[in-house]
């Protein structure tokens, strides 16, 4: 019989040896778990997620079918619709916003809003790009065909160059047309197109700082209504006044004359001055009060009671 020894449980026995073994793959099968519980939280994840996108792309499909029924309707029962070019801000040039207004119909005249976009086209310009002066201190070059992320219509831009006191700025106005755009294209008229919706803006900005049609009168959308026809026929209003007065100024001042050329200030200043009517001898005269920053100036009424107004005689606005 062999004696014991104290061999067997040291530190390099086999017996010691089997047990770091166990150990290791004890910490193995441990971690095993761990990854195997991960695994199977991640996959429901990713089930769960293809079946929210599934549901999400079978509704949108359903509502794209329905939006095209309808399409094919409207088309039937038009059949000679009229062309409509529609102008937008930067802030409309999404994908998504810019295949509605394509697949309703609209020529579109807008500007990217995207800096990658400028950046995109800036990196197609070379020595030899050649350039087409649309303004005093303005160039551009267009490229047809160009798509944009989650568009998939083909676009016209134009990459615009612009040279100020700070150095060069650019920009980026995109086009679409159902035709196919000529090769001589006019990029001047392109230019001063989309420029004249800045009539739009000051007109918008006119009507928020000259006469608040932002603070509400009316809680009712027949109310807010109202109130904003009402307050473009009162831009019109002061402009048909401006050209009527003008004529019967039979004394002025230079401070008078700056006034009649801005509508702000003929609401806010002109109207709310001091005057007198005077119906001496002679036609009747408005004679501002010398307590009134218009003193000396007189204006010659008319003896005609009505007048026609001239509509729609000045359709451009000033935010002056």
């Amino acid at each position: 019989m062999q004696p014991a020894s104290a061999r067997q449980t040291g530190p390099y026995s086999q017996l010691n040896r089997l047990l770091k073994q166990q150990a290791g793959w004890q910490a193995q099968l441990s971690r095993a778990q761990a990854q195997l519980t991960q695994a199977t939280a991640v996959a429901e994840r990713q089930r769960q997620r293809l079946l929210t996108e599934a549901q999400t792309y079978q509704a949108e499909r359903q509502r794209l079918q329905a939006r095209y029924a309808r399409f094919c309707a409207e088309n039937a029962q038009q059949p000679d619709a009229p062309r409509c070019k529609i102008r937008l801000d930067a802030g409309f040039t999404t994908g998504a916003n810019l295949t509605e207004l394509i697949e309703l119909g609209y020529d579109i005249d807008t500007k990217a809003a995207n800096p990658a976009v400028v950046q995109a086209l800036r990196n197609r310009v070379t020595t030899e790009t050649r350039w087409t002066t649309v303004g005093k201190n303005a160039a551009m070059v267009s490229w047809p065909g160009y798509q944009i992320h989650d568009c998939p219509y083909p676009l016209l831009v134009g990459l615009e160059r612009f040279q100020t006191p700070k150095g060069g700025l650019h920009a980026v106005l995109i086009r679409y047309l159902d035709e196919p755009q000529a090769p001589d294209l006019d990029l001047t008229q392109w230019f001063h197109d989309y420029n004249g919706r800045q009539t739009i803006e000051a007109g918008n900005k006119e009507e928020k700082t000259t006469f608040k049609v932002q603070h509400l009168m009316s809680r009712s959308a027949a109310g807010i209504r109202i109130q904003a026809l009402l307050t473009v026929f009162a831009a019109n209003f002061v402009r048909w006044a401006d050209e009527w007065i003008r004529p019967r100024v039979e004394q002025s001042t230079h401070r008078f004359d700056g006034v009649l050329s801005s509508p702000k200030r003929l609401v806010r200043i002109a109207a709310n001055s001091p005057a007198i009517i005077d119906r001496g001898v002679g036609p009747e005269r408005v004679r501002f009060s010398h307590l009134s920053s218009f003193d000396d100036v007189v204006i010659v009424l008319s003896a005609i009671v009505g007048r026609q107004l001239p509509l729609f005689a000045n359709d451009h606005f000033s935010s002056a």
